[in-house]
């Protein structure tokens, strides 16, 4: 029989599932969908969510190692934090028809929270973020 908390997880996990799964996919979706897939170290489909069309070539696979390792060692600090129990979004400003951002909360198992702010912009009919240089 599973535990509570792991149908909590997987209710969580569920909730973030449907959010990705949306046609007009809204910018919260996508930073939920990105946490809950970095969570999980699927970083391949976590990289999809990333605003990555508009850099060169070269500059789009170099930040695609970086990216990679960060979110790496993301997963890695969620596995250390007891994984991670919800996203909680906190703020959304939509500054035109192509920019967003979103204020999120992560919450861990353990009882810790971080907030992450990021930019999102609109690619290929879906929102995506953006990269900080």
């Amino acid at each position: 029989m599973a535990s509570p908390r792991h149908l909590i997880a997987a209710f969580v996990l569920g909730y973030i599932a449907i959010l990705a799964s949306c046609t007009e996919r809204k910018p919260e979706a996508t930073v939920a969908a990105f946490y809950g897939e970095v969570a999980q170290g699927d970083l391949e489909s976590a990289m999809q969510h990333l605003a990555l069309a508009g850099l060169p070539a070269g500059e789009a696979l170099t930040a695609k190692g970086k990216v990679r390792i960060i979110a790496s060692e993301m997963h890695d600090r969620i596995k250390l934090n007891g994984g991670l129990s919800g996203v909680e979004i906190l703020d959304r400003q939509q500054h035109d028809r192509e920019h967003a951002s979103v204020r999120a909360e992560l919450r861990f198992r353990n009882g810790q929270v971080r907030t992450q702010t990021h930019r999102l912009v609109r690619q290929d009919a879906d929102w995506k973020i953006e990269l900080r240089r």
